[in-house]
């Protein structure tokens, strides 16, 4: 009978711990099981803020969006290093009587224009002899050229002179001396306008193919030069649009990026064109490092006062090829 009743006792003992163990281990179960869950949801959640920020550009520490703008057109960006050689090349380099040019080792750069002008029939502009424009400038004034005879009806504005070695610039007997002449970048030339209707239209227009007046009448403290206003300077769309809109000339426009623009702060720009631009300077002090994009195209340009500017067309994919794609 005892060892019945021992038996029976056991049993009901060994029960009663066997179901309080499995409901604790039920219960730390359920709270991993629970943890598990909110980790997974925290997780999920990150990743998917993070997606956010990447997909929409809308990260300011971003390196991929340097301004920090919320811009739907993201620019993937990389970087490349810049040296001083890079700073006395391009659109935006200053050649006045105080920046003395860089000439290049060869002139590849240089195009006669004699093609362009023969290829029109007829003819649209008259040309000088042995004209030479830097590529891009002599692509740009044969279209703006040709643009305005067919708004104007008027052909004889005559693209007398452009570019000029240092000892061509020597040979004219100018005030200004070979070395410090804007005609040694092959992105000035001379314009003979004798009709009111088309300095007009060159008046409205010029920035639209990325040309300013190289020297305003009312500048000359700033260029050093006046009573040469027929003379047109190729900067690209972007930089002719706001130096016009904001009555600037090349001097005052490359003072103006070094004090208020970088890569946190560029300046945004909706072109003559109708194209937006980002224009970011970097201070080059013997060498740096910039950023340029990998998706959308861009130019490079020295300002030959310390310093390159690069210029991005937020408008146009990178396969384009135009003008404003090439960097340098």
């Amino acid at each position: 009978m005892s060892n019945n009743e021992d038996r029976g006792f056991n049993t009901v003992n060994n029960s009663s711990i066997s179901r309080r163990d499995q409901r604790l281990k039920l219960q730390r179960m359920t709270l991993m099981l629970i943890g598990a869950l909110m980790v997974l949801m925290v997780v999920t959640l990150a990743v998917l803020i993070i997606g956010y920020f990447v997909s929409s550009g809308n990260n300011p520490d971003d390196p991929n969006n340097p301004s920090g703008n919320v811009s739907k057109d993201k620019v993937v960006w990389t970087t490349s290093p810049v040296s001083a050689q890079d700073t006395v090349t391009g659109d935006l380099v200053i050649v006045n009587g105080t920046h003395q040019y860089t000439f290049p080792a060869t002139e590849d750069h240089l195009i006669n224009a004699y093609n362009l002008w023969n290829a029109h029939s007829p003819k649209v502009y008259g040309l000088g002899n042995n004209i030479r424009l830097d590529n891009a400038a002599l692509t740009a004034v044969d279209k703006m050229l040709a643009d305005l005879a067919a708004a104007t009806g008027y052909n004889e504005v005559v693209l007398a002179s452009a570019y000029r070695s240092f000892d061509e610039q020597e040979a004219i007997g100018s005030a200004t001396k070979g070395g410090y002449s804007d005609h040694h970048t092959g992105r000035l030339c001379s314009l003979n306008v004798k009709n009111d209707a088309a300095q007009a239209w060159l008046d409205a227009n010029a920035a639209k193919y990325g040309f300013v007046v190289r020297y305003p009448e009312d500048k000359g403290d700033k260029t050093g030069v006046t009573g040469y206003t027929s003379a047109y300077r190729y900067v690209g769309v972007a930089h002719a649009t706001y130096m016009s809109a904001n009555n600037l000339c090349l001097e005052e426009y490359v003072e103006y990026l070094k004090a208020n623009v970088n890569d946190k702060k560029p300046l945004s720009v909706t072109g003559a064109d109708g194209k937006a631009y980002d224009v970011y300077y970097y201070a080059v002090n013997g060498s740096a490092t910039i950023k340029i994009p990998t998706n959308f195209p861009y130019t490079v340009s020295g300002t030959n006062d310390g310093g390159v500017v690069v210029t991005v067309c937020r408008s146009a994919s990178s396969a384009e090829t135009t003008p404003e794609t090439v960097a340098g």
